[in-house]
């Protein structure tokens, strides 16, 4: 006959700030934990108080939204007419946004995918050395490949990040770094 080993009655307790499941051997050594829980993570009530703030938010401002105005507006991509409550809104979907985007990206860099797309070809992967200085500054450690002229692929200046930044935005002074995108 085998040896019964009897496995001993978990006893559990829910935290009133947190709603975790706090758990013990006895009713008592639950409640011991459950003060330990509390005296230890004054996160628990903290994150509490800020879910339910979160949460009135939410509430507050889906009512504004449902109060605003329905604005009739036509999607940049596909020319359908579309509702929408919110003015800065440019697509009717988040594809037709992505499509656009892509656009822009080729229209304004073609010639830097044709250089990509060159070297890809080849299968030629232009590497920094190692302890290679940057070409502006001498100081900071080159992380950046630079191509000056993008028919050249294979003629590549290294640069560390900030120089790398300033000679793009000499060279595309038509682009807004500083501008968030949607």
């Amino acid at each position: 006959m085998c040896c019964m080993v009897k496995q001993k009655e978990k006893f559990k307790v829910e935290c009133p700030d947190c709603e975790k499941e706090i758990v013990g051997f006895s009713k008592h050594h639950a409640k011991q934990n459950l003060i330990i829980h509390q005296r230890t993570s004054e996160m628990c009530k903290q994150i509490k108080r800020l879910l339910q703030k979160n949460q009135k938010l939410r509430e507050i401002n889906k009512k504004r939204i449902k109060e605003l105005p329905d604005i009739k507006k036509i999607c940049l991509n596909c020319e359908k007419e579309y509702l929408t409550k919110f003015d800065y809104q440019k697509y009717c979907c988040g594809k037709c946004r992505e499509e656009n985007n892509s656009k822009e990206y080729k229209g304004l860099h073609e010639d830097r995918i044709i250089a990509a797309k060159k070297l890809n070809n080849q299968k030629i992967k232009i590497m920094i050395p190692e302890n290679t200085l940057c070409v502006d500054c001498k100081v900071k450690k080159a992380e950046h490949r630079h191509h000056e002229d993008y028919s050249k692929p294979l003629d590549v200046t290294f640069l560390c990040r900030s120089c790398h930044k300033r000679r793009h935005k000499v060279n595309y002074k038509h682009y807004d770094y500083n501008k968030k995108s949607n």
